[in-house]
């Protein structure tokens, strides 16, 4: 065990790996999105992660607005290999949920886009996904 000082106290615990979690690549995520809001000039809020006043928390969420508490898109990740619609009812009903018109689903090598009131009406699947993004071709978010 290695004994480690830190300010005058001593603790033989045993050091510990890190490695990165779905959230960890969920806050990236975050900044890249910012990143482009901001660059592109967007008239959007910024992409927040760990909101609390949800009933279940959502990996993800852009406010309407910068100044705005209504949402306009929630997302939803899991790690490859899930399946890139693996949350797809969990992501539905939290935008239902707070009103978000839509939301996201993502296993960092894609993004789908749904349209919330699509999906809640069951109707065909080339009316639920506004669109389908290829983002990388990664097998796990360990970096």
């Amino acid at each position: 065990m290695a004994n480690k000082k830190v300010q005058g106290v001593t603790s033989r615990a045993p050091q510990r790996e890190t490695h990165a979690t779905e959230r960890t690549a969920v806050a990236v995520l975050a900044e890249w999105i910012n990143e482009i809001i901001r660059t592109e000039s967007i008239e959007l809020g910024f992409a927040d992660t760990e909101v609390t006043s949800f009933s279940k928390y959502p990996d993800l969420i852009i406010k309407r607005s910068p100044r705005d508490k209504k949402v306009v898109c929630l997302l939803e990740a899991k790690r490859p290999p899930f399946p890139v619609d693996y949350d797809k009812d969990d992501a539905r009903r939290k935008a239902v949920e707070v009103k978000a018109p839509y939301f996201c689903t993502t296993n960092f090598q894609e993004l789908w886009w749904f349209d919330t009131k699509a999906v809640a009406n069951n109707e065909d699947d080339l009316e639920q996904v506004v669109h389908r993004y290829s983002l990388s071709n990664i097998l796990d978010v360990e970096y």
